[in-house]
């Protein structure tokens, strides 16, 4: 059995870093990151089929809201 999981890092990474780390001028817009993010995904989860994977387990991100650094912000976790 094989688990995949995607963090909320993922986006994190991309949105919610420092101005400092990401130059804002090639921030990718929220639909484009996803539909990119999702293509890469899928492509790793066809590549574990086609390696002999069968039994995959897929989570899901949990609410961005509801990271801490997000959480002390704008507390609307619930």
């Amino acid at each position: 059995m094989f688990s995949v999981t995607m963090g909320s890092n993922d986006f994190i990474n991309n949105y919610l870093a420092p101005a400092v780390l990401i130059d804002e001028m090639n921030l990718a817009s929220p639909e484009l990151f996803v539909t990119t993010l999702m293509s890469k995904f899928r492509e790793q989860l066809t590549r574990l089929y086609n390696l002999g994977a069968r039994k995959i387990v897929v989570t899901n991100v949990g609410p961005i809201g509801c990271i801490p650094s997000q959480r002390d912000t704008k507390p609307s976790c619930g």
